[in-house]
């Protein structure tokens, strides 16, 4: 029986590596585990955003958004959720001990817990970290980063966003924000914006709020951008960016135990509140159409009863 030659049996044990990821779901590329803190939105930290960041775990298998509790006395987190106007450079010169600082808070809180359960080997915290927060930064950025290179904490500031600039909604933006913070965590060629032009893409510099609402929009990722991704060892980034950006995975509202019924149900409609909660008109609204389909359900149920009380009352006639 002839002996495989070294290159064949390389070529066969690669083989069957691919073939046991694909067996098991394993992702071709290590996930990037990214700490989400919401807790600078205050009374607006609801739970329809905090499920819907979540879900996005299941859309894709490049990051994990991990949600995490602030720390109430950190400087940084107090700003950001004053409202009142931020200077954008001493956020960025804070936040670097905020990393540090919750790092070791969340291995404070792990080594508590594990006392308790000593059995249970916990999970590390996360490397990474972005602040999602409704204040203003002075120069209306509408978000920074550091450090420069490599980045490892983004804060999402929204707070220039209006009413009026819906479509899309203020979840939307930050859904799609915290896409664009994920990636430059992840992707050196694309720690900051790499063009000019708005094209709709995700990377997009967008100089106002206004004009970022047409990448929030788009759900596009363009060639120049997908190539940097490419180089830096994401191939299927694009793919999976592309596929959560279109947001057919909402679904419909009046479909139970789809993402836009769930998120109606913790609170808010997708496709018809605006802002992080519903004002009273979009909470009229929002209550007229479920007590709509309500209806139309009961009213069909009814008729398709009287229906079949009909045909059997006919069959037994005759």
């Amino acid at each position: 029986m002839p002996i495989l030659n070294r290159g064949l049996w390389h070529w066969l044990e690669e083989s069957v590596r691919a073939l046991a990821k694909a067996d098991t779901g394993e992702p071709p590329t290590q996930v990037l585990r990214i700490g989400v803190i919401t807790s600078p939105l205050g009374a607006e930290d609801t739970p329809a955003l905090r499920f819907l960041i979540l879900h996005l775990n299941t859309l894709q298998q490049s990051f994990q958004f991990e949600l995490f509790p602030g720390m109430p006395s950190n400087p940084l987190l107090r700003k950001l959720a004053s409202r009142i106007l931020v200077d954008r450079d001493d956020a960025r010169a804070r936040m670097a001990a905020f990393v540090e600082q919750i790092k070791a808070d969340i291995k404070r809180r792990n080594e508590d817990f594990q006392k308790h359960s000593p059995q249970l080997p916990l999970e590390a915290p996360p490397e990474k970290f972005v602040i999602l927060s409704m204040t203003r930064f002075h120069d209306n950025f509408y978000s920074a980063r550091v450090p420069d290179e490599a980045p490892v904490c983004a804060i999402i500031a929204l707070g220039n966003w209006k009413r009026s600039m819906a479509p899309p909604t203020i979840v939307e933006f930050f859904l799609v924000l915290l896409l664009r913070q994920a990636v430059a965590l992840a992707s050196p060629s694309l720690s900051g914006s790499v063009h000019l032009g708005t094209k709709g893409c995700l990377f997009d510099l967008g100089e106002d709020l206004s004009d970022t609402r047409y990448k929030v929009l788009g759900g596009f990722v363009c060639d120049y951008c997908a190539k940097a991704l490419s180089r830096d060892g994401h191939p299927a980034l694009r793919q999976e960016l592309t596929t959560i950006l279109a947001k057919a995975w909402f679904g419909s509202p009046d479909k139970p135990s789809v993402v836009a019924s769930i998120a109606s149900n913790l609170g808010h409609n997708l496709f018809i509140t605006k802002g992080l909660k519903p004002n009273f008109w979009e909470s009229i609204r929002s209550t007229f159409r479920q007590e709509t389909v309500k209806q139309l359900l009961t009213v069909l149920g009814t008729v398709l009863a009287s229906a079949l009380i009909f045909y059997l009352g006919f069959r037994s006639a005759h």
